[in-house]
């Protein structure tokens, strides 16, 4: 959906990104106040490079042509990056799900509630956090992880644990992506707005 400069209030609004990590915010904002989230790419869904576990490579590969979501940038503070597109990097990434080290809270300075951190992880873990079923190349991967000692074996675990372990995936059972983008339709309709530009 395209918005107009005459469609956006003059009340508080609040825009954001569409990254993987501003959509999930932006859906939680639009609860009590207006919400427009710019996006200078696209919409993933209707792409099935985008959209599934085979196409995933190759859009990888597709960078910067003209209507690929990955298009090639460096970030300020010298970080390599690529995507384009709505829901950031969640919507052509491999898919790799994991919550943040527990010690990440205690060393980052903020005063996080903690209770509202695990509420939000089971949120995004049910719209769009599966149980992988492992392929060939990822038991090779976790064997191997084993073999060279890397211990202990966690099993299936979307906490972040020291060792090897199997942790969610953003593709579904049929290899359909889920990504970010697909928090936004949890947003508030009459307070949320998308602007591709």
């Amino acid at each position: 959906m395209s918005v107009s400069q005459s469609q956006i209030s003059h009340q508080r609004t609040t825009t954001t990104t569409s990254s993987s990590e501003a959509a999930p915010l932006a859906a939680t904002l639009s609860e009590y106040s207006r919400v427009l989230v710019l996006e200078r790419g696209g919409v993933p869904y209707g792409k099935p490079n985008l959209m599934t576990q085979e196409g995933f490579l190759t859009t990888l590969m597709e960078v910067d042509a003209f209507d690929s979501p990955a298009q090639a940038f460096t970030s300020e503070d010298g970080v390599p990056n690529a995507r384009r597109v709505l829901g950031g990097s969640s919507a052509f990434n491999a898919g790799f799900y994991s919550r943040a080290d527990q010690e990440f809270y205690g060393r980052s300075g903020v005063n996080w509630d903690l209770r509202v951190v695990n509420q939000s992880y089971e949120w995004v873990e049910r719209a769009i956090v599966f149980r992988p079923e492992l392929k060939n190349w990822q038991s090779a991967v976790r064997d191997g992880l084993l073999e060279a000692g890397v211990d202990p074996y966690n099993g299936f675990t979307l906490d972040h644990s020291v060792g090897t372990k199997i942790g969610g995936s953003t593709f579904d059972s049929s290899g359909r992506r889920h990504s970010a983008a697909d928090l936004l339709s949890y947003a508030k309709a009459s307070n949320f707005r998308v602007a591709c530009i």
